[in-house]
């Protein structure tokens, strides 16, 4: 009896152990973040600063777990904890994953003041449609910035959140602006309805922005001047900016705009900087071009562009560049206009149906260019040669002109038109140069040479 009754004792006093044990359990994990820390010592892949907000409340702990800051003021305790992280000097730091990162959780913050960012350091979020940046009502300037823009601040990016503007409040500002940066990133970002570009970039070397929402801004869905190295954007959506462009190039090298989306607005991109790609892009809509290039050595591959109300692809002082593989369908204008000084340019294979105006044309001094292997149906004319000398224009289907299929103007000459196929339905191929020779053409209803 006595051995039955210690040995109740024993199992009743482990299960009130087991018992104290798991209630702990459970009141920790019911103790508010804001009242606790995580652990002693840094977690693996602890962000620099945590922040988020309970009630009217901001907190910022760091990578132990322990709270720095905190305020009602979002923007003051994000900037407290932006200046006590990135580069000190202290240690080589080469790539995103060596840079310390602020984490902001789910929800929305309101702020009373820009989003300063020192280099070497990741500010992410959430997700795009999880945390929440937003400007006060009368809030003017940027949303977020690099904190030294004379000297400008090196690798850095903002991923996972959304920046909601209130440009009908607002006097100013730009969603993201980055100022002499240089290997910033800016990727699954969601900026909407900001006073200004969505985002602003000027000066600096290599950026990317990468599967980001960018729309309904009074600006420029993004404007790029000066980036040595170019920027990269891939695979992001640019819609019914303000701007005169959804996206704006101004200068600079080695741009790629690759794999992106396009919708509406006034012009859709607008490039100014030499040795750029634009790539696999789909356009639609827009009240102004859909491409307008001003450099040199430039390729514009594989575009779908539809629904414009203006020329879709311009090339103006566009040396040495390459205009090949583009859908080009709907236009309320010209499909492709080679001009200026734009020699030695290549458009070729190019598919180009229901323009009001010419399937392709070259003017000024646009000489010693090749047009080769395009599909054009239903425009006016299908190719114009208006003052330009030494063109090939070679293996070309022009249907359903109500003009002429090719057609030379003002002093063209000098020029070669081969193997093409002009049935037209009204004229075929009008050759006013004198030495310009025409060979092995269907001229509508008979063959030339």
């Amino acid at each position: 009896m006595e051995q039955n009754l210690k040995k109740s004792l024993k199992i009743g006093l482990i299960f009130f152990v087991i018992g104290l044990l798991i209630g702990s359990l459970i009141v920790y994990a019911a103790t508010p973040s804001s009242t606790f820390y995580i652990s002693s010592g840094v977690y693996p892949g602890a962000p620099g600063f945590t922040v988020w907000k309970e009630g009217a409340n901001y907190f910022a702990k760091d990578a132990n777990g322990q709270i720095q800051f905190s305020g009602t003021n979002a923007s003051q305790v994000i900037n407290n904890a932006a200046s006590n992280i990135g580069y000190d000097g202290s240690e080589y730091i080469a790539t995103f994953d060596d840079c310390d990162s602020i984490y902001l959780t789910g929800g929305e913050y309101e702020l009373s003041g820009s989003i300063r960012l020192h280099g070497y350091t990741k500010l992410f979020g959430a997700g795009m449609f999880k945390t929440v940046l937003r400007p006060t009502a009368t809030f003017a300037g940027n949303i977020i910035e690099n904190y030294n823009q004379i000297e400008g601040d090196w690798l850095g990016a903002i991923e996972d959140l959304a920046i909601y503007g209130r440009k009908a409040t607002q006097p100013s500002g730009h969603g993201i602006e980055l100022i002499n940066c240089k290997d910033w990133t800016i990727r699954e970002v969601r900026i909407f309805e900001t006073k200004q570009d969505g985002i602003h970039i000027e000066g600096g070397f290599q950026f990317y922005i990468s599967h980001c929402l960018i729309s309904a801004c009074d600006g420029y869905a993004c404007y790029a001047g000066n980036i040595e190295n170019g920027l990269r954007a891939y695979n992001s959506v640019f819609e019914t900016s303000g701007g005169a462009y959804n996206l704006y190039v101004s200068v600079g090298s080695a741009n790629e705009i690759i794999g992106n989306h396009f919708e509406d607005g006034q012009g859709t991109i607008y490039m100014g900087g030499y040795y750029s790609k634009i790539i696999g892009n789909y356009i639609k809509a827009g009240t102004s071009y859909a491409i307008y290039v001003t450099s040199s050595d430039n390729v514009i591959q594989g575009n779908n562009i539809w629904g414009c109300d203006a020329t879709a692809i311009i090339l103006e002082d566009a040396q040495r560049s390459t205009v090949v593989g583009n859908t080009i369908y709907n236009i309320n204008g010209n499909g492709i206009n080679v001009q200026g000084h734009s020699y030695a340019v290549a458009v070729g294979s190019n598919t180009i149906e229901n323009v009001t105006d010419n399937g392709i044309s070259l003017y000024g001094t646009s000489n010693n260019c090749t047009v080769t292997g395009n599909i054009i149906t239903q425009c006016s004319y299908g190719i114009v040669l208006s003052d330009v000398n030494n063109i090939v224009v070679t293996a070309n289907t022009i249907r359903t002109a109500t003009n002429w299929g090719i057609y030379e103007s003002g002093s063209a000459d000098y020029n070669i038109i081969t193997s093409c196929n002009a049935r037209t339905g009204t004229n075929g191929i009008l050759k006013l140069g004198t030495n310009t020779y025409v060979n092995l053409c269907w001229n509508n209803t008979v063959w030339i040479g």
